[in-house]
C-alpha cells in the first residue's frame, strides 16, 4: 500500500512525506475424553462459519478490470471518478485486491513498471495460460486453498473451510480477471494531490476511514495480489523489490489483513519471474509465530522516517504515528479471526501469533492458570473448589501452554501432572514436548528436566510424518535445534515413508527455506549432504525447488549463502532427481528462467 491513506501524506504540499502445523490442532482426543467424562456438549464443528464481514468506513470503490487493462499510466482515484471509472462492487462480483509498494512520493508507479507487469499476467490468464503461470504445487495451494503437503488433512480442512470456492479452476479464474474488479490504493482512495486546499481535511479523513476498512475490503475480495517486481524508487534511486515490500509497515499490514479476513485468500505474489508464486496461510502462521520482528508494527514508517513531522503552506505540523493506526487495525481484525476460529483447529496456530502482532507489553501479559484455562475452553468444572485439576485437563493446557511458548504456565501445569502418566497425544500425532512449534528452548527445557521425555519423543512423528527437528529446521528455530541436537536427536532421521515428503531429513527441510544458520549447525553435526527423499531430491535440489522465499529466511542473499554453503561441504550439483533433474535443470523450471546468479553457480560447478 502507498500513501494514499496515511495521516501523514500530503502529497502536493511543501513536503511529501511518503507511506506506504503442519503444526498444533486441537487435542481432539482430550477433548472427547472431557467430553465423555463430564458429559459436555462437543464444540468441533467440521466447517468454520465465515466471520461476519467488518464495517466498511469509507466505501469500497473498483475499477473493472477491462477498463484497467487499458491504462498507460495507474490513474489516481480523483482521475477516475473525474472519467466515471468508479464502481462499487454488487455482491456477486469477484474482486482483486493489488497490494503493493510505492515507487516515488508523488505516483506510486511513475513509469508504469507495475502497471505493465500485472496487465501482462492478467493477459496471459485470460489467454488461458494460467496453468504456465504457476509450479504444480503452487497450482495446488491456491486453487485448493491449502498446501500441497497437507492437502487431506484435518488443517487443510479447516483451511478450505474458509473459503467462498472448494476449488478455483483455470475457467474460474479467468473468468473472474475477465468480468472482475480491481481495488488499488492509488485508484480506489481519495489522494491529497488530487485535492484543492479547502478539501484537504475532508481527503485526510477519507483516508483514515479506509485504512480502518482495509479488513472490511478484504472480506469482500476474492483474490489477493502482491505486486513486486524489481524496479527502482524515483526519487531515492534505491532497488525496490518482494524483498523491499516486507520491509514496509503499510504493506506487512495488507499482507497480514489479508491472513486475518475471514477468507484468507492465498496471495499471488509476481514480481519480474515468469511465474506466480504463493503460499498456505498456515505456512505463513508457522513461519511467523513468536516473532514480533516480523509483524506489521515493526515495519517501516515514513511518519516515523519524518520524525513525526511535516510542512503544510510553509507551517511545520506534528503528526501521530501511523502504528497507531496499524495496531488498531491489526487488533481489530485478529479479534475478529479468533472469534470465527474458537470452533476450529485453526485457532491453536493462530494463537501463537499474538506476540508477533502486539505491539504494547500489556497484550502479552501471562494469564492467571484461570484465565488460560477458560482462553482454551477447558471446561471450568473441572477445576475444583480447591484449584485442583484433573490429570486430564492438565494433559489438554500443557498442549496448549507448549503451544504458546509460555513457559510460567507450563512449569506451573507440570507441577500438577499426575506422577507416571503417559503422555497425551493430540489428534495432530503431538505430544505437549512436540507441540513447542514457537522455539522456546526455555519451554521445552522445562520437559525435559522432568526426565520423562525420551527418544520416541524428541525422534517422534506426527500425522504428517514429521519429527521435531525437521520442523525445527525449517521455520528457522536455530536455538531449539541445538537444544535437540544435545538431546541426541537424530540429525538424519527422514520423513516417514507415506507421507507427502517422504524421506526429506533436517537439512532438506531448512535448505528448502534457506534456513543457513540451522544448515550450517545441522552440517556441523554430520548432516549427510547426499541424503536424498522420496523423488529422489538432494539438498541442493531442495535449494531450486522454490526459487523466491516466500516462507522462511527473508533476507533476499539467504538462498545463494545456503547453496555455496553446500557447495564448499562439497555437495554434488550433478546430482540427477527421479525425474532426471539437475538442481540447475529444476531451478530453471521452477522459476520459468535459465539465468541468474543461483543458476550459475549450480551450473559452475556442475562436474
Amino acid at each position: 500500500m502507498g500513501q494514499a491513506s496515511c495521516t501523514s501524506e500530503c502529497g502536493g504540499l511543501d513536503d511529501e512525506v511518503p507511506r506506504e502445523f503442519h503444526s498444533a490442532v486441537p487435542a481432539a482426543s482430550l477433548v472427547k475424553r472431557l467430553v465423555k467424562r463430564r458429559g459436555f456438549a462437543a464444540r468441533l464443528p467440521a466447517k468454520i462459519p465465515l466471520t461476519p464481514a467488518l464495517s466498511s468506513k469509507f466505501p469500497m470503490k473498483c475499477v473493472r478490470v477491462m477498463t484497467f487493462m487499458d491504462f498507460d499510466v495507474m490513474p489516481s482515484y480523483g482521475q477516475l471518478l473525474e472519467k466515471d471509472l468508479i464502481v462499487e462492487p454488487s455482491d456477486n462480483a469477484a474482486v482483486h485486491f493489488i497490494s503493493h509498494e510505492w515507487l516515488s512520493r508523488k505516483h506510486p508507479d511513475p513509469d508504469s513498471n507495475q502497471l505493465r507487469r500485472m496487465q501482462s499476467v492478467f493477459l496471459d490468464i485470460l489467454a488461458g495460460r494460467s496453468g504456465k503461470l504457476f509450479s504444480p504445487d503452487d497450482w495446488i495451494t491456491f486453487s485448493k486453498g491449502a498446501s500441497a503437503g497437507s492437502q487431506g488433512s484435518q488443517l487443510a480442512a479447516a483451511e478450505r473451510a474458509q473459503r467462498s470456492l472448494d476449488t478455483i479452476t483455470e475457467d474460474i479464474f479467468k473468468q473472474d480477471i475477465k468480468e472482475g474488479l480491481i481495488w488499488l490504493d492509488w485508484s480506489s482512495i481519495p489522494q491529497v494531490l488530487d485535492a484543492a486546499k479547502d478539501s484537504l481535511e475532508q481527503i485526510l479523513k477519507d483516508q483514515m476511514a479506509a485504512v480502518y476498512s482495509i479488513g472490511a475490503y478484504l472480506d469482500r475480495c476474492s483474490y489477493f495480489w502482491i505486486l513486486a517486481p524489481t524496479a527502482i524508487h524515483k526519487d531515492e534511486k534505491t532497488v525496490r523489490d518482494f524483498s523491499t515490500y516486507r520491509t514496509r509497515a503499510w504493506c506487512r499490514l495488507e499482507e497480514w489483513a489479508n491472513l486475518l479476513s475471514s477468507r484468507s485468500m492465498m496471495p499471488l505474489v509476481i514480481t519480474e519471474a515468469p511465474r506466480i508464486t504463493t503460499y498456505s496461510s498456515l505456512t505463513f502462521v508457522l513461519d511467523n509465530v513468536g516473532r514480533p520482528e516480523r509483524g506489521p508494527c515493526s515495519g517501516s514508517l515514513s511518519c516515523c522516517a519524518a520524525s513525526h513531522s511535516i510542512s503544510i503552506a510553509g507551517e511545520r505540523k506534528s503528526i501521530p504515528c501511523d502504528k497507531i493506526s496499524i495496531q488498531s487495525v491489526l487488533e481489530t481484525l485478529y479479534s475478529a479471526k479468533m472469534e470465527s476460529l474458537a470452533n476450529s483447529s485453526l485457532q491453536f496456530p493462530y494463537m501463537g501469533l499474538q506476540t508477533t502482532i502486539a505491539v504494547e507489553m500489556d497484550a502479552l501479559a501471562k494469564p492467571t492458570l484461570e484465565e488460560f484455562a477458560q482462553r482454551w475452553h477447558a471446561p471450568g468444572l473441572l477445576i475444583n473448589w480447591s484449584g485442583s485439576l484433573s490429570c486430564c485437563t492438565v494433559s489438554y493446557l500443557l498442549h496448549q501452554a507448549s503451544l504458546c511458548g509460555n513457559d510460567v504456565m507450563v512449569r506451573e501445569l507440570l507441577a500438577r501432572r499426575c506422577k507416571g502418566e503417559p503422555w497425551s497425544v493430540d489428534s495432530a500425532g503431538h505430544t505437549a514436548f512436540q507441540n513447542n512449534w514457537v522455539g522456546s528452548v526455555a519451554t521445552a527445557k522445562l520437559f525435559l528436566e522432568t526426565g520423562d521425555i525420551g527418544k520416541e519423543q524428541i525422534d517422534g512423528y506426527d500425522q504428517f510424518g514429521a519429527a521435531t527437528i525437521h520442523v525445527t529446521s525449517e521455520y528457522g528455530r536455530t536455538e531449539m535445534l541445538r537444544l535437540l541436537l544435545a538431546n541426541d536427536a537424530e540429525v538424519d532421521v527422514p520423513k516417514r515413508p507415506g507421507s507427502a515428503y517422504a524421506g526429506r531429513t533436517a537439512l532438506h527441510c531448512a535448505v528448502l527455506r534457506s534456513q543457513f544458520e540451522c544448515c550450517e549447525i545441522l552440517i556441523r553435526h554430520s548432516a549427510s549432504l547426499r541424503a536424498r527423499d522420496s523423488h529422489g531430491a538432494t539438498v541442493l535440489h531442495m535449494a531450486a525447488l522454490e526459487p523466491m522465499c516466500l516462507v522462511g529466511n527473508q533476507d533476499p542473499n539467504a538462498k545463494m549463502r545456503v547453496v555455496r554453503l553446500l557447495l564448499e561441504a562439497k555437495a554434488d550439483p550433478s546430482a540427477r532427481n527421479d525425474a532426471g533433474h539437475t538442481a540447475a535443470e529444476l531451478l530453471a523450471l521452477a522459476s520459468g528462467l535459465g539465468a541468474g546468479e543461483l543458476w550459475l553457480a549450480l551450473c559452475t560447478h556442475e562436474s
